[in-house]
């Protein structure tokens, strides 16, 4: 199992059809072909387009309920759209993800989601649990 095996299998089910990975800046340089080549199979491939700070995916799969398109963007949090709706968000929030630091800007980006306080407060809890454990 890898950590984002959990996206495949809410794609093969139908749960999910666009996807947004947030890299922390400068991590990655999204448009050397070796980073955007590693991120999605090639042979899934029915579009890529990479800019500055962003790459977006197309490809289609036969999922449970037929066949979709999926939308697969990875970027940093400067490129990430503004969302009028969200049905499921995922914020890896485990200290081998990403740096402590980043703390303020994933908070930051679950308030201005729309994410109730007790839910924050219940995430940065658990985070701080994690981080304590051997």
């Amino acid at each position: 199992m890898n950590c984002d095996d959990y996206m495949w299998y809410a794609i093969r089910d139908g749960f999910i059809n666009e996807i947004y990975w947030v890299v922390p800046d400068n991590s990655y340089d999204l448009k050397d072909e070796k980073v955007y080549k590693k991120f999605v199979p090639q042979n899934l491939l029915k579009s890529l387009v990479v800019e500055e700070n962003l790459i977006h995916y197309t490809f289609d799969v036969l999922t449970r309920v037929g066949e979709q398109t999926i939308d697969y963007f990875v970027l940093t949090f400067d490129k990430l759209p503004y969302f009028e709706n969200i049905d499921l968000i995922t914020a890896a929030t485990s200290p081998e993800f990403y740096s402590e630091k980043a703390d303020e800007y994933i908070f930051k980006a679950l308030y201005l989601l729309g994410a109730k306080e007790e839910e924050i407060e219940r995430i940065k809890n658990f985070h701080l649990d994690i981080t304590k454990a051997p």
